[in-house]
């Protein structure tokens, strides 16, 4: 049975155009979207709506807060967030940043909206 996109996902990219398109498929799919530019926009969005967020979808590599602390820190007011990272860089940059948190998942980049769909529909299903 296919899910249909129900709650709310929190949104980090520095890049506009990224950031713009990737909030209009989620919407097109049903989730309510809240968007931040950089890690510490997201911390004061997260405190604001506090346990209603149920994912933050972020770049891995931006300036300021990495997606990898962004998510620690989240997770450590919001243990139940959902974290799905974003990232156009290999395996060895990642690698640079520590190693991924066996609850979070990568998206590389480039991908098609139906791979981000599939991913986030993937996390966001009940019981998940």
């Amino acid at each position: 049975m296919k899910f249909h996109g129900a709650g709310i996902v929190l949104v980090v990219e520095d890049e506009l155009g990224i950031r713009e398109l990737v909030c209009e498929v989620l919407k097109r799919h049903g989730y309510e979207v809240e968007t931040a530019e950089d890690g510490e926009e997201a911390f004061r969005i997260a405190e604001d709506r506090g346990k209603t967020i149920g994912m933050v979808l972020t770049d891995l590599i931006m300036p300021g807060v990495s997606g990898i602390e962004l998510a620690r820190q989240l997770r450590a007011s919001f243990p139940r967030i959902k974290v799905l990272l974003m990232s156009g860089y290999s395996e060895d940059t990642l690698d640079e940043h520590g190693p991924l948190d066996p609850d979070t998942a990568l998206l590389e980049k480039p991908f098609t909206t139906k791979t981000l769909i599939r991913k986030v529909d993937e996390l966001m299903r009940p019981g998940t």
